[in-house]
């Protein structure tokens, strides 16, 4: 790495980590002005709102990651446009391209570190910080388990095994169904019925406690053989816990709720998509828009670089804080696309008279939807480079 690169980093990441950790803490501020009489109630110590926030945290990041990136490297730009140090590079033969170069590969990073957060740190942070929750509720209240850890009448079908699941209830943190039923095929033309007490998923199978099975078998499925037994354990129901609970959250999530923000990772999103490979259109939209937001996002950073790089390197004095001015409109003007496209991809229900005059409007190709903004506002800020060139 040559020296100038060094001082351009050097210059930019000490914003921006005053940039993250002020955002940290104004949310942190913010969320402590509507939760604390929660945390009061349940007894919570300093330390323990100190973790929970901290928990927390990987759900912030893709809200705050790109505009802390932002509001560096306007900061950053435009200093060194003060000093007259970008005239002088570029007197010297460095184009803005190379100047920029160590900024993109920041964006990059941080957008392969987002990735990560949201797919791997965010599950894991967020069944921690509700564990942490639900263990303060069980301290102040000293009852029976809360009951937003049962869903009631779980019913769904995993299309592409032709199981068929049925149950009173299930929990979520210990994975146990209440008058669980499934249908489900046993090979050779037999197909099986089951109805069970209850069942817990324990070594990787289900455990189905006083179990009636009935076997259907050719050539006459319609007399059934009957079977009773205290325990049973079913290995060819592969599915976890943590696929019903995700099936259950996607199955039940309205097209309304789903145009707001991301709200499953890609785990869950190709699990619903393998147990339900022939989606009627709304859902093939909702769960495609989902898919392909997630990926986009992350990309969100790198995009803020193409944004904030020629914005920021105007040199004259009027022309910095018009770019600075520029990029922070052109960054509302992002998210503002971006949740449109959110919205629009998923396919909600949008006013008569507009999908009249714009029928296009109705029926936004997901990928178009997720990806359209990060490519429009890359190729502005490319575009806009080069005209400085």
């Amino acid at each position: 790495m040559r020296l100038l690169d060094r001082y351009l980093l050097r210059e930019l990441l000490v914003p921006f980590a005053y940039c993250l950790a002020g955002f940290q803490i104004f949310w942190i501020a913010f969320q402590l002005s509507n939760d604390l009489a929660l945390f009061q109630e349940r007894g919570m110590s300093a330390a323990t709102v100190a973790w929970y926030f901290l928990l927390k945290t990987p759900d912030l990041l893709p809200k705050v990651l790109p505009m802390a990136l932002l509001l560096a490297l306007l900061y950053a730009l435009t200093n060194h446009a003060r000093h007259n140090e970008l005239v002088a590079m570029r007197a010297a033969g460095i184009g803005l391209w190379r100047i920029g170069t160590g900024y993109l590969a920041v964006g990059a990073v941080l957008s392969a570190a987002l990735f990560v957060s949201n797919e791997v740190l965010s599950p894991i942070a967020d069944e921690a910080a509700e564990r942490l929750l639900l263990r303060q509720t069980g301290r102040a209240a000293s009852t029976t388990p809360a009951a937003s850890e049962w869903i009631a009448n779980v019913n769904f079908r995993n299309e592409s095994s032709d199981h068929w699941w049925r149950a009173s209830a299930f929990h979520l943190k210990r994975g146990e169904l209440l008058s669980p039923s499934v249908e489900y095929p046993a090979g050779g033309g037999t197909t099986n019925w089951l109805a069970a007490e209850r069942a817990v998923w324990t070594n990787g199978a289900w455990l189905f406690l006083n179990v009636r099975l009935h076997m259907r078998r050719p050539p006459d499925p319609d007399i059934p053989e009957i079977h009773m037994t205290n325990r049973l354990v079913v290995a060819a129901l592969t599915e976890s816990p943590r696929q019903i609970q995700t099936e259950v959250k996607i199955g039940t999530m309205t097209a309304a709720r789903a145009a707001k923000q991301l709200r499953f990772n890609l785990r869950d999103l190709v699990d619903y998509r393998r147990f339900h490979p022939h989606l009627p259109g709304d859902r093939h939209a909702l769960v495609a828009t989902q898919f392909h937001g997630r990926l986009a996002q992350p990309w969100t950073c790198l995009v803020v670089v193409f944004i904030a790089l020629p914005f920021g390197a105007l040199t004259s004095r009027r022309n910095v804080f018009a770019g600075v001015a520029a990029s922070v409109f052109v960054m509302v003007a992002h998210y503002f696309l971006s949740q449109l496209g959110l919205a629009f991809g998923t396919g909600v229900v949008l006013p008569e008279a507009l999908t009249r005059a714009t029928p296009w409007l109705a029926s936004v190709p997901p990928v178009l939807a997720a990806w359209g903004p990060n490519a429009l506002f890359a190729a502005l800020g490319i575009w806009t480079t080069n005209k400085l060139r």
